[in-house]
């Protein structure tokens, strides 16, 4: 079968097989595919090609993500799975990724646990779930937590001086403090213990 190839607006090109629509690609990659307009292709050739433009398609879907912050390798994955690619052209997206260095889960894990525990205030167990929950491996998660919180009671001190400052005063807003620490990830007893010496009244209930 002949493939040719239309040229369209904005450096979109469609692919035709015997003038049979069978792919839209960037022009780069028209380009950089190895056929020529008018090439004869027989069809395991045209299954590998549109397994390239499977892949190629999901590459450039993972950098416009990229684009916008990072991610995990896992998170990226189920993303593009969830914009409506394959499994497959996923994973081998982000291997390829990966090996080019465009992808780092170590890097991410600290960065995330950074941003999490500053601007979020969350607590090291907290911070770990998210991670997990992003795909994150546990040697990656422990790695990015190790530091945290080293003393939680201080920690914690530090939010009710800060972040729930304008939020105490009343039993009402001191149980809603203490609601919201336990949220983000801080045991009881710590909560409690940074309260009590904060001099921050939340009764025995």
């Amino acid at each position: 079968m002949k493939i040719t190839f239309v040229t369209g607006g904005r450096g979109k090109v469609t692919v035709f097989a015997d003038g049979e629509r069978i792919a839209p690609v960037d022009e780069e990659f028209a380009l950089s595919c190895g056929y020529k307009d008018g090439d004869e292709i027989d069809g395991a050739q045209l299954a590998a090609f549109l397994e390239a433009v499977r892949l190629r398609s999901a590459f450039l879907g993972a950098m416009r993500i990229l684009s916008g912050r990072d991610h995990g390798k896992k998170e990226l994955e189920n993303k593009l799975v969830s914009k409506g690619h394959s499994r497959e052209s996923a994973s081998k997206t982000c291997d390829l990724l990966e090996e080019k260095g465009y992808l780092d889960d170590s890097a991410y894990a600290l960065s995330l646990a950074k941003r999490l525990y500053e601007s979020k205030g969350f607590s090291s167990r907290r911070i770990k779930s998210e991670l997990l929950q992003k795909g994150i491996s546990r040697e990656n998660a422990d790695y990015a937590c190790e530091n945290i919180d080293i003393e939680p009671v201080s920690r914690i001190i530090e939010l009710l001086n800060t972040k729930f400052r304008n939020k105490l005063g009343t039993e009402k807003g001191n149980k809603q403090v203490f609601s919201a620490l336990l949220r983000m990830g801080y045991s009881y007893s710590d909560i409690r213990s940074a309260m009590n010496q904060a001099d921050i009244s939340i009764g025995e209930d």
